[in-house]
């Protein structure tokens, strides 16, 4: 996270506070929601297809719930995600000069970016558990997401999406987030 970081940081460093700047500092915004998206959808889709199989052992064994199971699994899932949010989000936000925003501008990136990887593992979730193998999830898995990505509003924006395509953009969480 830290190395995307510092990658992504100077590719949008010293920005101009114009009209360019502000289109730049969209697609800032964009590529890193993104890039949280699609780290928190592909890192554990082959760790999540594994525990599917154990837990289907265990569920029919009558070791837990399946809610108790899935609950249990997301909070572990937290620490990582607000470690890896946080990193990526200091070393970018005042480095790309969007410090303008100030104390509560940053805060609020920070949530929007929580929330998109909190989906984000969902979707994960979701992938893994659907398909019948690894392999199907993994080939699938990152074509779903091209899907969500393209119809997320950046490019191209939501008028110009073809009118029988929109209703995947209300679907696409980095939509939502980039419309945040």
């Amino acid at each position: 996270t830290v190395i995307f970081g510092f990658f992504i940081g100077p590719l949008f460093l010293n920005i101009p506070a114009d009209e360019q700047g502000t289109r730049t500092r969209a697609g800032y915004a964009f590529t890193v929601i993104m890039l949280f998206f699609n780290i928190a959808v592909n890192a554990p889709l082959e760790s999540n297809f594994s525990d599917r199989l154990t837990f289907y052992t265990h569920r029919q064994a009558s070791f837990y719930r399946t809610a108790t199971y899935y609950l249990s699994n997301m909070i572990c899932g937290w620490p990582v995600t607000f470690l890896e949010v946080t990193l990526l989000s200091v070393c970018t936000f005042f480095l790309v000069g969007m410090e303008s925003y100030g104390g509560p501008g940053f805060l609020y990136f920070w949530l929007v970016a929580v929330v998109v990887a909190f989906n984000g593992n969902g979707l994960s979730r979701v992938i893994s558990y659907s398909f019948p193998s690894t392999d199907v999830a993994m080939a699938l898995g990152p074509a779903i997401l091209m899907v969500f990505t393209l119809t997320s509003g950046f490019a191209p924006q939501y008028p110009d999406i073809p009118v029988w395509l929109r209703w995947i953009s209300w679907l696409s969480p980095g939509g939502y987030a980039f419309e945040g």
